[in-house]
């Protein structure tokens, strides 16, 4: 990935990119959490955690504003499909089902689209290559 005003590529990271990931705010939702790269901790027809030894979840001081909605800024994230769920926390403390996945196709710079996958697509190892 880069770093800096410049954007120097940091030497070892060529194959990271940073991905700042942005949503709309959800009405009612006081917390958020983003759970990345987690294609089958979260079953996708019921949004239930079912393996947490998959993924990373995000939440917390890990989730901030960009231009008054809700991100949160992966610095270090591989090249190559990057998936994300996402879910919220209502005022009474109770949090939403999981979303269902987002894919987002991570190369070079630049804006990326949600891009649907086969469901062959959307398996994911650790071992893959990205």
């Amino acid at each position: 990935h880069r770093r800096g005003a410049e954007g120097k590529l940091v030497e070892g990271e060529e194959h990271l990119r940073k991905i700042i990931l942005g949503w709309y705010r959800i009405d009612g939702a006081e917390a958020y959490e983003i759970c990345h790269q987690c294609v089958g901790r979260i079953d996708e027809n019921t949004g239930v955690e079912i393996d947490d030894s998959i993924g990373t979840i995000r939440r917390g001081g890990e989730i901030t504003t960009c231009g008054g909605q809700p991100c949160t800024v992966l610095p270090a994230a591989p090249i190559g499909y990057n998936r994300f769920h996402l879910r919220y926390q209502t005022k009474d403390g109770d949090w939403s089902s999981w979303s269902k996945v987002k894919n987002y196709k991570v190369e070079d710079v630049g804006h990326l689209e949600h891009e649907e996958l086969k469901v062959e697509d959307a398996e994911y190892s650790e071992h893959e290559e990205l």
